[in-house]
Protein backbone atom coordinates (compact mmCIF):
# COMPACT_ATOMS: atom_id res chain seq x y z
CA UNK A 1 0.00 0.00 0.00
CA UNK A 2 1.19 3.51 -1.22
CA UNK A 3 1.01 6.21 1.62
CA UNK A 4 -0.02 9.11 -0.20
CA UNK A 5 -0.16 11.43 2.75
CA UNK A 6 0.39 14.79 1.91
CA UNK A 7 3.10 17.33 3.23
CA UNK A 8 3.01 20.92 3.77
CA UNK A 9 5.75 22.83 3.40
CA UNK A 10 6.00 26.80 3.13
CA UNK A 11 3.17 26.33 0.48
CA UNK A 12 4.31 23.36 -0.85
CA UNK A 13 2.55 20.41 -0.82
CA UNK A 14 4.55 16.78 -1.32
CA UNK A 15 3.15 13.06 -0.81
CA UNK A 16 5.42 11.15 1.43
CA UNK A 17 6.40 8.95 -1.43
CA UNK A 18 7.84 12.37 -3.53
CA UNK A 19 9.62 13.07 -0.39
CA UNK A 20 11.18 9.87 -0.31
CA UNK A 21 12.54 9.69 -4.01
CA UNK A 22 12.93 13.12 -4.42
CA UNK A 23 16.91 14.37 -5.47
CA UNK A 24 15.18 17.96 -5.19
CA UNK A 25 13.96 17.83 -1.73
CA UNK A 26 16.15 18.34 0.90
CA UNK A 27 16.05 16.24 3.58
CA UNK A 28 17.75 16.25 7.02
CA UNK A 29 20.11 13.23 7.76
CA UNK A 30 19.34 13.39 11.76
CA UNK A 31 15.77 12.67 12.81
CA UNK A 32 14.01 15.50 14.37
CA UNK A 33 13.32 15.10 18.05
CA UNK A 34 15.52 11.91 19.09
CA UNK A 35 18.74 11.95 21.54
CA UNK A 36 21.04 12.80 18.97
CA UNK A 37 19.66 15.52 17.24
CA UNK A 38 19.12 17.57 20.33
CA UNK A 39 22.65 16.97 21.33
CA UNK A 40 24.14 17.74 18.50
CA UNK A 41 22.25 21.39 18.22
CA UNK A 42 23.28 21.58 21.91
CA UNK A 43 27.24 21.24 21.41
CA UNK A 44 26.76 23.75 18.47
CA UNK A 45 25.26 26.19 20.39
CA UNK A 46 27.67 25.85 23.02
CA UNK A 47 30.42 26.00 20.75
CA UNK A 48 29.19 29.10 19.07
CA UNK A 49 28.90 30.85 22.39
CA UNK A 50 31.99 29.92 23.15
CA UNK A 51 33.77 31.07 20.19
CA UNK A 52 31.81 34.72 21.01
CA UNK A 53 33.31 35.10 24.11
CA UNK A 54 36.73 34.56 22.84
CA UNK A 55 36.30 36.77 19.57
CA UNK A 56 35.66 39.80 22.82
CA UNK A 57 39.47 39.64 23.82
CA UNK A 58 38.13 39.94 27.30
CA UNK A 59 40.96 38.08 29.23
CA UNK A 60 38.41 37.47 32.29
CA UNK A 61 35.69 35.40 30.16
CA UNK A 62 38.17 32.92 29.08
CA UNK A 63 37.54 30.26 31.50
CA UNK A 64 34.14 30.43 30.08
CA UNK A 65 34.98 30.27 26.67
CA UNK A 66 36.98 26.98 27.63
CA UNK A 67 34.28 25.73 29.58
CA UNK A 68 32.02 25.68 26.96
CA UNK A 69 34.21 24.57 24.29
CA UNK A 70 34.85 21.51 26.38
CA UNK A 71 31.29 20.81 27.14
CA UNK A 72 30.64 21.08 23.34
CA UNK A 73 33.43 19.42 22.40
CA UNK A 74 32.60 16.61 24.47
CA UNK A 75 28.91 16.56 23.19
CA UNK A 76 30.07 16.20 19.75
CA UNK A 77 32.14 13.23 20.99
CA UNK A 78 29.19 11.47 22.49
CA UNK A 79 27.40 12.28 19.22
CA UNK A 80 30.12 10.77 16.73
CA UNK A 81 30.16 7.80 19.30
CA UNK A 82 26.16 7.49 18.67
CA UNK A 83 26.59 7.94 15.18
CA UNK A 84 29.69 5.64 15.06
CA UNK A 85 31.57 8.10 13.27
CA UNK A 86 35.11 7.64 13.56
CA UNK A 87 36.35 11.32 12.70
CA UNK A 88 34.11 12.83 14.61
CA UNK A 89 34.84 10.70 18.01
CA UNK A 90 38.97 11.41 16.95
CA UNK A 91 38.73 14.97 16.88
CA UNK A 92 36.27 15.63 19.56
CA UNK A 93 37.54 13.15 22.28
CA UNK A 94 41.23 14.66 21.64
CA UNK A 95 40.00 18.57 21.99
CA UNK A 96 38.10 17.93 24.87
CA UNK A 97 40.88 16.23 26.67
CA UNK A 98 42.82 19.25 25.65
CA UNK A 99 40.16 21.58 26.78
CA UNK A 100 39.89 19.91 30.14
CA UNK A 101 43.24 20.08 30.56
CA UNK A 102 43.74 24.04 29.63
CA UNK A 103 40.68 24.45 31.88
CA UNK A 104 41.65 22.57 35.27
CA UNK A 105 45.49 24.23 34.73
CA UNK A 106 43.21 27.81 34.22
CA UNK A 107 41.01 27.04 37.45
CA UNK A 108 43.69 25.55 40.10
CA UNK A 109 46.75 27.53 38.35
CA UNK A 110 48.81 24.49 37.37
Amino acid sequence: MIDDTIVSDVGKEYSVEEIKHSNRIIKSATPKGILDWHLKWIASIWLLVAISLRSTGVPELQVYDMFLSFAGTALWAVVGFMWRDRALIMINTIAAVMLLGGLVGKIFGA
